[in-house]
């Protein structure tokens, strides 16, 4: 049995999958702009007001612990914002991934679940009167049982139909 949910959930991670795949290089970091002084003395950057050198670009980041910042050439700028946007981008994807995948498993969990219900076919009440709780013919044709050791005298039903003929039995 499959919800609607599921093919939805999974033509998502496809449609992931497909995005990370066309994305690109990738850099991890931070870009950051520097202006520098220098020490000659009576250089402009020296002056009042002070016209600094640069702008002088460069990726920090982290990886495996260790930090790390490299100096990018002025012609290299939009190939390094590009790969910083690719990156951000593949952080959001995978996180969007993750979250997928738990819906995922959470709902076939839950579909699991709902078959573990194992209960007779009929039932007695408190009167003596016999009580059909379900069509097996109709029901086998509608799902198959989560367990294969239901036998022909029990039944796996959803949660929600157990709970409807439990009510029928006090009205």
């Amino acid at each position: 049995m499959t919800t609607a949910k599921e093919p939805r959930i999974l033509r998502q991670i496809d449609k992931v999958k497909g995005e990370l795949a066309a994305l690109g290089d990738l850099r991890p970091g931070t870009l950051s702009t520097q202006y520098n002084v220098c020490g000659t003395p009576g250089c402009r950057c020296k002056a009042s007001p002070p016209k600094k050198h640069g702008p002088y670009y460069q990726v920090s980041f982290t990886r495996k612990g260790k930090s790390s910042t490299k100096f990018v050439r002025k012609e290299d700028l939009p190939a390094v914002r590009r790969q910083l946007k690719n990156y951000e981008a593949m952080k959001r994807l995978v996180d969007r991934w993750v979250d997928l995948a738990i819906e995922l498993s959470n709902l076939r969990l839950t579909k699991d679940r709902a078959w573990d219900f194992h209960i007779p076919t009929a039932t007695t009440t408190t009167n003596g009167i016999i009580l059909p709780l379900i069509d097996r013919e109709k029901l086998s044709k509608q799902a198959e049982p989560a367990h294969p050791t239901t036998t022909h005298s029990e039944v796996c039903i959803s949660g929600s139909v157990f709970i409807f003929w439990l009510f029928r039995l006090f009205i």
